[in-house]
């Protein structure tokens, strides 16, 4: 293209850029003029007539600019300014007047009908029957009404109104049994019953999760307003809080109303254990375990529930209701346990409900495999229960090897799958039954034999149990996991070690105050706890793990403290010496040691924490 097309080009781009600009103020105008206020430059001229375009010599001519058309605003432009957004001041003004006015105006008209009520019984201007009617009318009216406010998109004052018609007509159904004696039990509780429905049907209906709370509490009060006796008995009880528990959750499930799930799992335990002493042990144990069975399988359901296909999964609110109920069960089974003289099968029925719930977890992961959440609780339940039965069925030492048992699986299940929370309980078990085997050690602790016993070997197995969960922190993956657990571990494992040994002793000894075997007892302990220290301190220098040359370091100070004040003045004049003499060869070899290696030791300084735990925990020389 020469010159004369480029300057064609320039010219015609012009023109265009002009069209542009005169639409441009065509639309300002119409934005200003539509909201209200007057342009802040003047008005556009008027549109001028595009130049004509030129004809290249050769014939060629340019692109002639696009017939606009009416003015109309592009998808961008801002849309005009609405009305502002009212402020927090006229939100809260209209959230009293508009909801909480209505909630507090439908209670007024309720205690009003009361009193009402009361002038006409005490002037006898109102019969019995006439009273009753009365009341189910006006509940039925202010039904209506609330109807009629839905419609007109009232939502919150159309709630209100319906909850105090669904009020006064459980009251006027309640005064005509208890108060009247107009009608007998059964018929009360049919129309209650009916009333529930309905409150629940238009809960449904309206979406509305105040007036579902408000039929579900009616639906739980309702055996005690239909009998006159006010306790209603028998497994006829159960069956009905199964069939309302059905429709409340069935309800929640549809509607993910989590409130209504708590109201729903307090109330179905409030009347179970109303029923308890008018049902057998059999009985009682079955409508307690469906109930159970319920409330795990509403979260399970609920990952299927309509509202949730977003993808929202069980939370922290669902595990605290599981938990909540799974405490309910198991208080009511073990009273039911103990006041039918089965006490003995406590253990046995807790390693069941574990084992249920291990069940319960692995189905879970078939059924809702997104819901990690969901196993996670249920998997804790099945451990809980595990911990809780093994001090149930078993007693003294068997406690001890049970939770070490436990707590190392844990441990170990928790590097497989990568958890700290899963290792801090397998390590905190572990730890507690360390701690059962220590107090046992020293509850009048007497082995038929010297070192060789069911209870010494108890003990030595949970000292390995302590000795490999060391061993598996010390291969952690995670830093600050493997920093904190591993000499924790290590130390409880020798100081476990050490009380054994004590232990033994002492029973070997078995001493009285002031005795014969005193001194030799003595003398034996410090003996030990000295060689001891030497040991683990030469196992701290060659394997450069400051956390045993601390220890050693620890147990020397011990047994230093207790020959001073107690080996000096008990001990013969030849124990002494062989036992001071000793201990000064022991601390001077020891001393020894740390000079002869004090370039491991001190090597150590830079790349070991608080405990001496290196970025390679391992026992082997670096």
């Amino acid at each position: 293209m020469g010159s004369d097309g480029i300057e064609t080009s320039i010219e015609a781009l012009a023109a265009r850029v002009q069209v542009l600009e005169r639409d441009v103020g065509v639309m300002k105008g119409i934005l200003w003029h539509s909201a209200g206020a007057a342009p802040d430059s003047p008005p556009p001229a008027a549109p001028q007539p595009a130049p004509p375009q030129p004809v290249a010599p050769n014939g060629w001519a340019p692109p002639s600019a696009p017939s606009w058309g009416p003015a109309r605003a592009p998808a961008w432009a801002p849309a005009a300014p609405g009305p502002a957004a009212p402020s927090l001041a006229l939100r809260d003004e209209a959230k009293l007047a508009g909801a909480w006015f209505a909630r507090a105006g439908a209670l007024a008209v309720l205690v009003g009908a009361g009193f009402a009520f009361k002038y006409g019984i005490d002037r006898g201007l109102i019969t019995e029957p006439v009273r009753v009617l009365v009341g189910l009318l006006a509940g039925l009216a202010f039904v209506a009404w609330g109807y009629w406010a839905r419609r007109k998109g009232w939502a919150t004052f159309s709630q209100a109104v319906t909850a105090g018609g669904i009020a006064i007509c459980y009251l006027s159904v309640t005064v005509a049994n208890l108060a009247y004696h107009l009608i007998s039990g059964p018929v009360t509780f049919g129309s209650l019953v009916a009333i529930t429905a309905g409150s629940a049907a238009l809960a449904y209906w309206y979406d509305s999760l105040a007036l579902a709370i408000l039929a579900t509490v009616g639906g739980f009060l309702t055996p005690f307003l239909a009998w006159q006796g006010g306790k209603p008995q028998g497994a006829a009880l159960y069956t009905y809080v199964a069939i309302l528990d059905a429709g409340v959750l069935g309800l929640a499930f549809f509607k993910a109303w989590r409130p209504l799930d708590a109201v729903a799992r307090a109330g179905t335990w409030i009347l179970f254990g109303v029923g308890l002493s008018s049902v057998g042990f059999g009985v009682a144990m079955g409508f307690a375990t469906a109930f159970l069975l319920l409330f795990v399988a509403v979260p399970v359901l609920a990952n299927l529930a309509p509202a949730r296909r977003d993808g929202e999964t069980s939370d922290e609110a669902d595990g605290v209701l599981l938990v909540a109920s799974t405490l309910a069960y198991y208080g009511f089974g073990m009273f039911l346990l103990w006041h039918h003289d089965h006490a003995d099968l406590r253990g046995a029925f807790t390693f069941g409900l574990a084992g249920a719930f291990a069940g319960l977890a692995s189905l879970a992961a078939v059924v809702a495999p997104r819901d990690r959440m969901l196993r996670l609780f249920l998997w804790a339940l099945s451990v809980a229960a595990i911990t809780t039965a093994i001090p149930l069925q078993f007693h003294q030492f068997a406690v001890a090897l049970g939770w070490a048992g436990e707590g190392l699986g844990l441990t170990w299940a928790g590097m497989r799958a990568r958890s700290v929370t899963l290792r801090t309980v397998g390590a905190a078990i572990l730890g507690g039954g360390g701690m059962v085997a220590f107090g046992r050690l020293f509850d009048h602790y007497t082995p038929p034999h010297l070192l060789v016993s069911p209870a010494s070997a108890t003990v030595l197995a949970v000292i390995a149990a302590l000795g490999f969960e060391a061993f598996l922190f010390s291969r952690d993956a995670d830093p600050e996991s493997r920093r904190l657990w591993y000499p924790w571990s290590a130390v409880a494992a020798n100081g476990l070690a050490v009380a054994w040994l004590s232990a033994e002793a002492l029973a070997y000894y078995h001493p009285g105050l002031g005795g014969l075997r005193w001194q030799p007892l003595q003398f034996t302990l410090s003996a030990i706890w000295a060689i001891y220290a030497g040991i683990l301190l030469g196992v701290g220098v060659a394997s450069r793990q400051r956390w045993a040359r601390l220890a050693a370091l620890g147990l020397f100070t011990v047994t230093v403290a207790k020959m001073l004040v107690i080996d000096l003045w008990t001990l013969s004049t030849g124990e002494r010496v062989l036992a001071f003499i000793g201990l000064g060869g022991l601390l001077l070899a020891c001393s020894l040691v740390y000079h002869r290696f004090k370039h491991l030791i001190l090597g150590d300084e830079g790349e070991q924490g608080s405990w001496g735990a290196s970025a390679s925990l391992t026992f082997e020389p670096k």
